[in-house]
């Protein structure tokens, strides 16, 4: 990711919106298996990413 600025990390998302894999790693250990429909706006975020089957940056 230091080739990459402006991104702290990259996940995988399941159908669920829990984090299956987050890369790097290190120092994000907490967001992994982590629910992320949790809040609101961010639940529809992913809605609207696994609607429209396209990626979505927030």
């Amino acid at each position: 990711m230091t080739d990459y600025n402006g991104y702290q990390a990259i996940e995988k998302v399941d159908k669920d919106y829990i984090v299956r894999w987050i890369i790097p790693e290190k120092n994000n250990e907490k967001a992994k298996n982590l629910y992320l429909g949790f809040e609101e706006n961010r639940k529809k975020a992913l809605e609207i990413a696994k609607n429209e089957r396209k990626t979505y940056f927030k």
